[in-house]
């Protein structure tokens, strides 16, 4: 994710005033998908500190004393997530704009992810219909587009719908943006898997 900022602040520097000659992006973009989809760490912080009931003048003390199962359960059940906040000179707010109309730095890319990785992102007890709606509406795509999807991951091949799922979401949110990344840029783009 990291890398995905440094390629966007470095857009405007010629080759030669580049501090790197190439990337390597590997488990993380932030510009697509739920993951260019943050909310502000003050926000995140106010969400996190009214689940846990600590507000008023002494919040931060109340939060030093809040046990971290409660923290973490709090986030979890409300989608709190931390992130860098858009500043629009390091992190951009419109990231994935600023990818479409090639404004980052021309650098050979290197990305990809690791087998399964969406499987920690995913929870267990979401259902394929559920996640299909969700991330593949039929208002936005065709049903025909989300049965060609569905046909490259065959359940006879994943053991649950939360297999197929945690494919479907590692693929999406990793290969395809890369994919997407190299022919809106002309970037060169590696992808491994």
């Amino acid at each position: 994710m990291s890398v995905d900022t440094q390629l966007q602040a470095y857009a405007e520097h010629v080759d030669d005033r580049l501090p790197f000659r190439a990337a390597i992006m590997s488990s993380g973009q932030m510009s697509f998908g739920i993951l260019g989809l943050r909310q502000s760490s003050q926000d995140a912080w106010t969400n996190l500190t009214n689940a846990v009931g600590c507000t008023g003048e002494e919040v931060l003390k109340c939060m030093g004393n809040v046990p971290v199962k409660a923290l973490t359960d709090a986030m979890a059940e409300r989608d709190i997530v931390f992130g860098p906040d858009n500043d629009n000179i390091t992190v951009f707010s419109n990231a994935a704009d600023r990818w479409r109309y090639g404004l980052v730095a021309k650098v050979p890319i290197l990305t990809g992810t690791v087998a399964d990785e969406g499987t920690a992102l995913m929870d267990q007890n979401l259902d394929l219909t559920t996640f299909l709606d969700a991330n593949f509406p039929l208002e936005v795509i065709s049903s025909r587009t989300r049965e060609t999807i569905l046909s490259a991951y065959p359940t006879e091949s994943y053991p649950t719908d939360f297999d197929v799922i945690s494919a479907i979401y590692t693929d999406f949110v990793w290969l395809c943006v890369s994919f997407f990344a190299n022919i809106r840029t002309g970037i060169g783009v590696a992808l491994f898997r």
